[in-house]
């Protein structure tokens, strides 16, 4: 039987050790779903609204609106980039936003998160009542 405290008996001195034991209790939590069927998404294309657009003030007013003090997503870019160049983003946005809706295909980029354990406490003895996991979203993620 698994120990139900993976931490209780980690080395905090191995950081290493120590992020392998938190990431496996993290991706435990949905390693029992099954794979996504990627032939359903080909279904999905006919029932697809051709005339939906992505409006480009909604996307320029998304990117305005970025919090700038929040942490950097998987994707490196900076919230103040984005936020400070609103005008000219939007349209190129826009064309990408718009293409992806109209092929029903989500860029794998965007679906990344990077998992950061936050410590609700100053040792942590247990992932599971211990650490708070805060993902880190791509901004156009986001956006889109």
């Amino acid at each position: 039987m698994e120990d139900p405290n993976p931490l209780a008996n980690v080395d905090y001195q191995v950081p290493a050790l120590l992020a392998e034991t938190v990431r496996n209790s993290f991706t435990e939590v949905s390693s029992h779903l099954p794979k996504v069927d990627s032939t359903i998404s080909a279904n999905l294309r006919d029932d697809h609204n051709a005339d939906f657009i992505v409006d480009l003030s909604e996307i320029e007013n998304g990117l305005a609106s970025i919090n700038i003090y929040k942490a950097l997503g998987p994707d490196g870019l900076p919230s103040w980039f984005l936020r400070d160049l609103a005008p000219c983003l939007s349209q190129p946005l826009g064309a990408i936003f718009n293409a992806s809706d109209r092929e029903g295909y989500f860029p794998p980029v965007w679906k990344a998160a990077e998992v950061i354990p936050v410590p609700k406490v100053p040792k942590p003895r247990s992932i599971q009542t211990d650490l708070r996991p805060i993902s880190l979203l791509p901004c156009l993620a986001k956006i889109f």
